[in-house]
């Protein structure tokens, strides 16, 4: 499907907005284009990333968990019966948890781009905690050892953290044409993203999408109250 998004029964893909008609046209007239993945850990810029390709023309699959009715045992069940299904709708792929999957990823498809965005730890934490503290998540016991709340558990989740990098960072050390990595906020700009991806730089400012005071405006309220309007799987 080339517009996925546009679907009602769409769950996983970016909601159209801005960015999205912005990269109507790149869409339209670049097919089979290779995959991209962003295997950096939540939180470290996902969605400004994922509008950035959006704005390049890729449809965009973000926040994927597994649903009420499907409860893998495994690692390779995780992968095969929620993450597998999604591949061939969409050319890039960002956000929980995608990024635990990135050596699977790379045997697949070789040719694919992987993006690694990163920042300091503890600004991480900060910002774990921030949007995430407080709450046990199902997925955040895969991503992180058992413990499924960021709050209160600083050393484990930045332990996680700094390995998730490190090992990422080994694993691609000869590959480096197609591996990047992006520090924020310093290399979310269009230059670096563009010159690795090998396309032309679109018009506008490269986006900044998930900040804490864009997410509090009405005008980011009145999107989400539109989209869990639309989209089927957010009515009761």
């Amino acid at each position: 499907m080339l517009l996925p998004e546009l679907s009602r029964k769409n769950k996983h893909g970016l909601a159209p907005t801005l960015y999205f008609f912005k990269g109507l046209y790149r869409r339209l007239a670049e097919r089979n284009r290779e995959k991209v993945f962003v295997i950096g850990f939540h939180k470290n810029g996902t969605t400004s990333l994922a509008r950035a390709l959006q704005v390049l023309g890729y449809r965009v699959c973000g926040f994927v968990t597994p649903g009420q009715d499907n409860n893998p045992s495994t690692r390779k069940e995780l992968f095969n019966s929620v993450y597998k299904p999604l591949l061939d709708k969409y050319d890039a792929f960002e956000d929980t948890a995608w990024f635990i999957f990135y050596k699977e990823l790379a045997e697949m498809y070789p040719r694919a781009k992987f993006i690694l965005n990163i920042q300091p730890a503890k600004s991480w934490y900060k910002s774990m905690v921030k949007h995430f503290g407080g709450y046990d998540r199902e997925i955040f016991h895969w991503i992180y050892d058992g413990v499924g709340d960021p709050l209160g558990h600083k050393e484990h989740y930045i332990k996680k953290y700094t390995r998730h990098n490190r090992d990422v960072k080994q694993y691609f050390k000869n590959e480096r044409n197609r591996f990047l990595v992006m520090r924020m906020p310093e290399d979310f700009n269009w230059d670096v993203m563009c010159n690795f991806l090998n396309c032309k730089k679109p018009f506008g400012n490269f986006p900044h999408a998930n900040a804490a005071s864009i997410r509090n405006t009405l005008r980011r309220k009145f999107l989400d109250w539109v989209k869990a309007k639309y989209y089927k799987y957010n009515k009761a």
